[in-house]
């Protein structure tokens, strides 16, 4: 119960404490970050996808090899055993 209470307090304190204010601070200056205004004068509010990645362009499949090669452990393993000696 405890617990439970807690996490409502806590998270009550972020939200008006930091996302509140950034809201706020939104407002004040026109930033419209979902583009939800509107405009007298489009023809339209379609917005274009961006284009889909190429599959081995991509950040995290660059890195997932790399740890999934079982050569880029060996200079990690080699000193956990040094050390563990």
């Amino acid at each position: 119960m405890l617990g439970f209470a807690l996490s409502y307090l806590i998270m009550g304190t972020l939200f008006f404490l930091i996302i509140g204010p950034i809201a706020v601070l939104m407002r004040l200056f026109g930033r419209d970050a979902l583009h939800r205004r509107y405009g007298a004068k489009a023809a339209t509010y379609w917005s274009n996808a961006r284009p889909p990645r190429d599959k081995r362009s991509g950040c995290c499949a660059l890195h997932l090899h790399a740890v999934l090669r079982p050569a880029a452990w060996r200079p990690l393993l080699t000193t956990l055993a040094v050390r563990g000696r």
